[in-house]
């Protein structure tokens, strides 16, 4: 979820919880860390750039060693305080940051909701971190986008209406598909955004819609 104004971070973060800062660069992310109070922050360490999904891996393994529940991306302004092409090129990498998804599952549901992420709705599964696998949970890809299935204990999506939103090309054969996997489909109306769409809820509860573009 995406916060304007840094002041409200601290309502929404758990006990114990961090905030990461990041400086983005074209060569590098330099990366500031605050204390559990957000009195203080301090240098962390740097990560040099290479391709997005291998930034991408590089910064998740930063954040569940460090307890981070929130991030903030410096805008360079110019020193009239307008914008010129490296704030355009900052607003992407968080725009495509924003673009990794994760929804939370308990230990018990893990090999479920691989099932109904892996095998129902055909994500592509890629490998996570080496640090990270003792965790648990599963990360997939999506175009130049990741979704992340993490392990939590405390998880339960049953009756929250925050959800993920997988667009497709056929929606009547993943409805098909889903419904086949013995999951139920609620429907929604109006349509929203040009979507046709369904609502289902994955092993752990958490809701997805899928969707498909019209016109």
């Amino acid at each position: 979820m995406a916060i304007r104004n840094p002041a409200d971070l601290t309502a929404l973060l758990k006990p114990g919880q961090r905030i990461l800062g990041l400086d983005v660069g074209t060569k590098t992310i330099g990366l500031a860390i605050s204390d559990s109070s957000f009195t203080v922050a301090t240098p962390l360490t740097t990560i040099k750039r290479r391709k997005f999904q291998a930034d991408m891996t590089a910064l998740a393994q930063i954040l569940a060693e460090r307890q981070v529940g929130a991030l903030i991306i410096g805008l360079p302004l110019n020193m009239d305080g307008s914008e010129g092409p490296r704030c355009q090129s900052v607003r992407q990498f968080a725009r495509n940051l924003l673009a990794c998804m994760e929804l939370e599952m308990p230990k018990e549901r893990e090999s479920e909701a691989k099932r109904f992420y892996g095998e129902v709705l055909g994500l592509a599964e890629i490998e996570k971190p080496e640090a990270l696998k003792q965790r648990g949970g599963a990360w997939y890809a999506i175009g130049n986008a990741q979704f992340h299935l993490a392990i939590e204990a405390a998880a339960e999506g049953g009756g929250s209406r925050r959800h993920v939103c997988f667009r497709v090309g056929d929606l009547e054969r993943m409805r098909a598909r889903v419904g086949a996997a013995g999951f139920a489909i609620a429907e929604e109306e109006p349509q929203a955004d040009g979507l046709r769409r369904f609502f289902t809820r994955d092993p752990a509860g958490n809701r997805v819609e899928i969707g498909e573009r019209t016109g």
